[in-house]
């Protein structure tokens, strides 16, 4: 997941709550507990750098969390390498810290069979000498590769054999065998492919992939663009492409529709998948009326429920997708901003609290 917060989103995100979604009565949501992350030297800093673990992306693979640390210095540039962390959710403990190498300023983390995929953004000029990259994490191993992709990556998904990474300083879209990890557009390959237009400013991001195994789907975060592509070759699919609200940043795949966080519009939409794509927006309130400023940067489904991060209210919502109702809120402390969630267990959840340095465990219970 991308560093959306931290650039256009900085006055929206890590608020304080000034109303919750109305939440019936047959669930509750709490935060039952909060784990403090890595700091100091442990962050491997660089010389002269002071840094603290902002935490993004997060999975759990093979009974194990595993937290996305950026290490970013006071002025938000990377101040050392990227790490992560692995944690027991039985103890609820902290197992071990182990660095990225060469991957600088990583946000976004998805599971891939034993793997970890980790976009690494870098210095944002491209280089590897910049720490740009695509890191594969082996958690058999707790060992890193990272290859050079070129641009400076955001997001990605596993389609089949190749690997699709969007770019978070273009409209461009990487590809990478997930195999042999050549690089098949970006550095060293055909050049990317242009998936995301730029907007009036000549600004243009692929802000999140989702697979839906008959197509991928970007989200253009500069235009308010869904855009559909082959899933074997990335290309965009003529004619197939919606408008969702302001600012989409991350996407999720239900097993019918996709649904779309977009945080500078404070608003979930659903989009329908066919030969064409059709948008219905602001799906779920998650301001229950009131007037806290919501800004959703995740959805998640896992063992058939549903979830949204919110960091403009700092809460984790629990909803039903069917009938598009908010079920529970569980509220993180006031200026936390939660950013992505990961489910070890029905209704029990990880999430990461980017500016608290901190991995709340939160908890969903019916009455």
């Amino acid at each position: 997941m991308k560093r959306i917060c931290l650039v256009a989103l900085v006055a929206a995100c890590g608020g304080t709550t000034t109303s919750n979604p109305a939440a019936p009565q047959s669930w509750t949501g709490k935060v039952a507990s909060t784990l403090d992350l890595p700091s100091g030297t442990a962050l491997l800093p660089d010389s002269g750098k002071s840094t603290r673990s902002a935490p993004q992306g997060i999975a759990a693979i093979g009974g194990n969390v595993y937290v996305v640390l950026t290490n970013l210095a006071p002025d938000y540039t990377a101040g050392g390498p990227g790490l992560v962390v692995v944690i027991d959710p039985i103890t609820n403990a902290i197992q071990k810290t182990v660095s990225l190498g060469a991957c600088r300023d990583p946000g976004f983390a998805r599971a891939d069979g034993s793997n970890l995929i980790i976009t690494c953004a870098g210095d944002f000029s491209g280089s590897a000498a910049g720490g740009a990259g695509l890191a594969i994490y082996d958690t058999t191993t707790d060992t890193a590769i990272v290859i050079d992709t070129g641009a400076a990556p955001g997001t990605a998904v596993r389609a089949g054999g190749e690997i699709f990474i969007g770019d978070a300083a273009s409209g461009g879209l990487l590809r990478v065998d997930a195999v042999s990890h050549v690089v098949q557009n970006g550095r060293g390959g055909a050049a990317p492919i242009m998936v995301c237009p730029a907007n009036s400013k000549g600004l243009a991001f692929v802000a999140d992939l989702v697979d839906t195994g008959s197509q991928l789907l970007a989200a253009c975060f500069n235009t308010n663009q869904i855009v559909a592509l082959n899933r074997v070759t990335g290309q965009p699919i003529a004619d197939a492409s919606a408008t969702v609200s302001d600012g989409p940043v991350s996407l999720a795949w239900d097993g019918k529709d996709t649904w779309v966080a977009s945080s500078l519009a404070n608003s979930v939409d659903r989009v329908s998948s066919g030969a064409t794509l059709s948008t219905s927006k602001s799906a779920i309130d998650l301001t229950g009326g009131g007037t806290a400023k919501a800004a959703p940067q995740q959805v998640v489904f896992a063992d058939g429920a549903a979830y949204i991060v919110d960091s403009g209210t700092n809460n984790v919502v629990k909803f039903d997708p069917e009938k598009l109702r908010v079920l529970a809120v569980a509220h993180l402390e006031d200026g936390s901003n939660p950013y992505n969630l990961a489910v070890v267990a029905p209704d029990v959840l990880y999430v990461t609290e980017n500016l608290t340095n901190k991995v709340a465990r939160v908890e969903f219970h019916a009455q």
